[in-house]
């Protein structure tokens, strides 16, 4: 039996229509009282039917920026063209550190220290430094759990590392990658900006994972076999882990007791990742930009891209 289905709607009323139709051509079937199981197995039939035209009509909606309804297909389309995608932004403050004992010497915190608090952890973006004799000084810290994964080489050009967290929550700007220890650059455009020069490139993938593309004989720094590569990430809850509270409040750090913290503003400024609606819309305006600001479209489009910006005017100048 051969169903046409571009001579009929795609429904299951129409389906069910069809196959008796059909069915009256055949000596072998002639029972289509409603209340036999003949019918009933024809509805069924026509219900799976309807459901495959259905995934078949959606399948093809999903393929286009304009019909597309799942936020994971207007990603992922971006994603296509080239577009990189904003993950979260993590809330920060100020504060000050005291540190007590033998201030004889200096002592160096690195970059992804992490620093404990009631409801929050943090960590700071850059390396602080207590000069010899110092007790007191002022910082700035970042809301977020820092992570660290070692991973081997594979011995390729454009070796990926993928971090399974998804969502977006892994911080867009601070991440630090090493190759047996040494840091690299961590770049956002294309490799190809980065002939003989070491670059690791930062991009997100449709789920919002954090995605790390090394590079090639060419192009950025490429891993060489039995090579470790370090990988330093940030999970955050963005605009979750804004506190209008925070301020005064206590702070630890983990790895040295001798060191305490007082928060001296709340928390502020984290934002979520760029919402898929907004690619939506920008996502042509960027792909014609290609990583220029020339036009005044290219430049709306550009500022549109970065996370926590929901909408902006381009003014021109002479």
């Amino acid at each position: 039996m051969t169903i046409n289905l571009s001579t009929i709607k795609p429904d299951f009323q129409d389906l069910v229509t069809q196959l008796q139709n059909e069915l009256l051509l055949k000596e072998t079937w002639k029972d289509l009282i409603t209340t036999a199981a003949g019918q009933h197995i024809l509805e069924m039939i026509a219900a799976v039917g309807t459901f495959n035209a259905y995934a078949l009509e959606s399948l093809l909606q999903e393929w286009y920026f304009d019909s597309a309804k799942l936020d994971s297909s207007v990603y992922a389309g971006a994603r296509s063209d080239g577009i990189r995608l904003s993950r979260k932004a993590p809330a920060y403050c100020t504060a000050t550190l005291t540190r007590t004992g033998d201030l004889s010497s200096g002592l160096l915190l690195p970059a992804f220290t992490q620093f404990s608090s009631t409801g929050a952890k943090l960590f700071n973006a850059s390396s602080i430094l207590f000069g010899v004799g110092v007790s007191v000084i002022p910082v700035t810290l970042h809301e977020g759990t820092v992570y660290t994964a070692n991973y081997s080489a594979i011995n390729e050009n454009f070796q990926s590392i993928i971090i399974s967290t998804e969502n977006f929550a892994v911080a867009d700007s601070h991440l630090s990658v090493s190759i047996n220890g040494l840091p690299i650059p961590v770049v956002t455009d294309g490799l190809w900006h980065y002939k003989a020069v070491d670059a690791v490139q930062d991009m997100t993938t449709s789920k919002g994972q954090l995605h790390l593309l090394f590079g090639s004989t060419t192009y950025g720094s490429r891993p060489q076999v039995n090579d470790t590569l370090g990988v330093t990430y940030v999970v955050t809850k963005g605009s979750l882990g804004n506190d209008t509270t925070f301020n005064t409040t206590k702070l630890s750090l983990d790895s040295n007791t001798n060191i305490t913290g007082l928060a001296t503003s709340t928390l502020s400024n984290g934002a979520d990742q760029t919402p898929a609606a907004t690619y939506k819309r920008i996502s042509p305006q960027l792909y014609a930009a290609r990583e220029r600001a020339v036009t005044k479209a290219d430049y709306n489009a550009q500022a549109k891209s970065y996370p926590g910006v929901l909408d902006s005017k381009i003014v021109g100048q002479r």
